[in-house]
């Protein structure tokens, strides 16, 4: 091996190829291209592998809601208020109160006393007045409520009473027979 020094760079040949100069760093270019290489083989396999893998089947599924470890171990904790116990009132007294007493039924129709109609399901003519002959204003079904305001007179074999539908206002007369009292 010699050394040239009138070079700045230092020169050496090698044993096997005597005439031949080369610089110092020639074998240095030869093993980056080496690395080079191997990188670039490498990363073509690597990038074969994924496309095989996808390309095999799907992905596993991921749990969507899954928490990781660090959010499950870094979860916040919020305290809740659990109130304690409550003072209880002591017992009142007593206190007596009026009731009104029951509504009284009356026994018999008469006016100014409040009815329904019971008809038995067929429901009850209202008529201009009294008697068979007399216009039907309208049909009551059963359970209707009337205030009677007149009466009774006897025409046509019935017991006939003038009456006041409490939900509409309406007047007519009616047979007594088909009404039965009821508390106001």
């Amino acid at each position: 091996m010699s050394f040239d020094l009138d070079d700045e760079s230092v020169l050496f040949e090698e044993p096997s190829d005597p005439g031949r100069r080369r610089r110092r760093g020639e074998h240095t270019g030869f093993w980056a291209r080496l690395l080079l290489s191997l990188f670039v083989i490498g990363l073509a396999a690597l990038v074969i592998l994924v496309t095989v893998r996808n390309l095999g089947g799907e992905a596993p599924e991921v749990p969507p809601e899954t928490p990781s470890l660090m959010e499950a171990r870094f979860t916040p904790v919020i305290p809740t208020f659990t109130p304690g116990p409550t003072a209880t009132p002591p017992e009142a007294f007593p206190v007596a109160t009026a009731t009104a007493p029951p509504a009284r039924v009356p026994e018999a129709l008469a006016v100014g006393v409040m009815a329904e109609v019971s008809a038995g399901g067929t429901g009850l003519n209202l008529r201009e007045g009294p008697g068979l002959t007399f216009q039907v204003v309208e049909l009551l079904p059963d359970g209707t409520r009337l205030e009677v305001a007149d009466g009774p007179e006897e025409v046509d074999g019935y017991t006939w009473w003038r009456v006041r539908r409490l939900d509409t206002g309406r007047e007519g007369w009616v047979a007594g027979e088909f009404l039965r009292p009821v508390p106001p």
